[in-house]
């Protein structure tokens, strides 16, 4: 997440200093593994993923929703259309996160929009 958040900041950077920041926030290889596949699966779906984030954040812009909570989203976005973690943990994993980082009204607004965005993953899937 703070890997997008500085790239959401300061813009696309050069590959080698986001692999800096990586390894320097990672505690470890499997952490930085992740965290890679995390960021190559959000960058390959950048706009449907912001698109559904978009769609699911009524009378919300998306630049006018925080850098931390926007890509809290994003990556919890990026998880629950992987089989990697179910849906319900990427959705409480981004709450605990925005709880620690976010505004004050964050968790809720969070959890409204990963929500809506869950129900409609489960109705594409049905």
């Amino acid at each position: 997440m703070q890997v997008l958040c500085q790239q959401d900041v300061q813009g696309e950077s050069e590959s080698h200093e986001t692999l800096d920041l990586l390894a320097a926030l990672s505690k470890s290889d499997r952490a930085k593994r992740y965290a890679e596949k995390l960021i190559d699966a959000y960058l390959q779906s950048r706009d449907d993923v912001n698109a559904s984030i978009a769609s699911a954040a009524t009378n919300w812009e998306m630049d006018r929703v925080a850098t931390v909570e926007r890509n809290t989203m994003r990556v919890a976005v990026v998880e629950m259309r992987s089989a990697d973690v179910p849906s319900k943990v990427a959705i409480n994993e981004a709450i605990e996160i925005v709880k620690e980082y976010g505004g004050v009204d964050s968790t809720r607004f969070v959890n409204g929009v990963l929500d809506t965005i869950y129900k409609q993953f489960e109705g594409e899937r049905d």
